[in-house]
């Protein structure tokens, strides 16, 4: 597989390492997304000692560390050593430093939120180490962790040991729609969409996938099956980042089944809405929810039409599908599952189809976008909103994931609705969006050809590229 996208976070990384004297970059971001394999590829072509941190107990790690420093240096003296404790290390990695005499080096911890659990203070040793010996040298070091809330607790909180001392941080997003061609280049525009509805932007789901099957085979043979990575994978994310997790499954649950308000939240709960906001505050750090409000909002943290959504498209999947019939697939009974997802997927796509949409506004607008999102207020919803507030200029959008091609009478709706729309009302310029699963009626880009604020966007001929 290709090296796929990432482009600007090597930029980040290569600007570190033109650095004079040392620099300490944070890359963190949740499981899957791809943080070592972007690291191994700013490393080649660099001299650097990586280490990849595992469960095991601190002696075993030192020692570990030990055998990657050796490997580095070929140091005999070095590998007869018995190293007890980390200052020995840390000393010795000085002294290898000052004999480079300026020459720069790369040092990557890897998973470092293991090495942190093997010892409680290895964090503050780090600090001590960093503050006293190695900010001055030539050196680039990198702590990479995947336990999004460890990562917090030990580099990037406010009273974190290492807090401050960074000089550049990395948070690794899954993909974007548009840089998925390369997993599945066999694929159609509506096909790779399918495939980015179940897996999100996740290189590791991705990869899981059989290009050459239909979605709804991938789903039985790599989701539903019981002896499959993917079948327990948000349940091991989860009893990874959090305590108590019983609250946190039943609150994902009944926001897959379409309960986004935290009212109705709590109400599907039977729980008051004030023991909601640090659990819901707790799945905000880890990428996992998300809440939106009205892209028109001046004060949208505050806004009372907030809502809350599942922001990983797999975990929105696992938690509407797989969650609440895991104890018939533990017993092999797919058939009737298959049966609601085939039923099912339509209605599920069409919100994919939404975000998807708002991604993707971005690159055939005509205006730079300042903020992009979704609105709405009692009766009215718009799919897409894009905003330039410097320039007054919107864009109104509607996303139609259907089988028949979208008509005049879907525009002149969106107009309408537009018009409710309070935002820059007597100076405003308004641009026009359509997006289609099936395509549009001659009429429409009869149209589109006449107007300059009307944009059609027929998803079976988009292409998504690897940048």
């Amino acid at each position: 597989m290709e090296f796929i996208n990432r482009t600007a976070e090597l930029a980040s990384l290569q600007s570190e390492y033109s650095r004079k004297g040392g620099s300490f970059v944070v890359v963190y971001g949740r499981r899957r997304t791809g943080k070592t394999t972007l690291i191994r590829k700013f490393l080649e072509g660099k001299e650097a000692v990586y280490y990849l941190a595992d469960k095991q107990i601190e002696q075993q790690q030192i020692l570990k560390l030990q055998e990657q420093l050796v490997a580095f240096s070929g140091d005999k003296l070095l590998q007869s050593l018995r190293i007890n404790h980390w200052d020995q290390l840390f000393n010795y990695i000085e002294q290898l430093l000052t004999k480079r005499k300026g020459k720069k080096l790369v040092i990557v911890l890897d998973e470092f939120q293991y090495l942190a659990g093997s010892n409680a203070a290895f964090a503050s040793m780090l600090q001590r180490y960093w503050d006293n010996q190695l900010h001055q040298k030539n050196v680039m070091l990198i702590i990479c962790g995947s336990l999004i809330s460890m990562m917090y607790k030990h580099a990037l909180g406010y009273n974190a040991p290492l807090y401050g001392r960074r000089t550049a941080q990395l948070h690794i997003h899954p993909f974007r729609f548009e840089h998925i061609h390369p997993f599945l280049k066999e694929k159609n525009p509506l096909e790779k969409l399918e495939f980015y509805g179940l897996c999100g932007g996740i290189p590791r789901y991705l990869l899981e996938m059989n290009p050459s099957k239909s979605l709804l085979q991938n789903i039985k043979e790599h989701v539903l099956d019981r002896n499959k990575m993917l079948f327990s994978e948000p349940r091991y994310i989860l009893n990874d980042e959090l305590n108590e997790t019983s609250t946190y499954f039943s609150l994902l649950r009944v926001i897959a089944a379409g309960n986004h308000k935290i009212g109705d939240i709590a109400t599907a709960l039977g729980i008051p809405n004030n023991n909601l906001t640090s659990h819901l505050d707790k799945l905000r750090e880890l990428d996992i929810v998300e809440r939106i409000a009205p892209v028109t909002e001046k004060n949208p943290s505050k806004s009372r039409k907030g809502l809350y959504i599942i922001k990983d498209f797999f975990f929105r999947f696992w938690f509407r599908y797989v969650f609440p019939y895991q104890g018939d697939l533990e017993m092999g009974n797919t058939q009737l599952l298959m049966h609601k997802i085939q039923t099912d997927l339509n209605m599920y796509m069409s919100f994919i189809f939404e975000e998807v949409c708002r991604q993707w506004v971005y690159n055939v607008s005509p205006f730079g976008i300042q903020k992009v999102g979704s609105y709405w207020e009692k009766q009215v919803e718009i799919d897409v909103v894009a905003i330039n507030e410097s320039e007054k200029k919107i864009m109104f959008g509607e996303c139609k994931w259907s089988n028949q091609p979208i008509d005049t009478r879907i525009l002149n709706d969106l107009k309408q609705k537009a018009i409710t729309v309070e935002w820059f009302n007597k100076n405003r310029e308004e641009h026009f969006i359509l997006f289609s699963k099936s395509g549009f009626t001659p009429e429409l880009i009869a149209t589109a050809k006449r107007d300059k604020h009307l944009i059609l966007v027929d998803w079976r001929k988009v292409t998504a590229k690897s940048k």
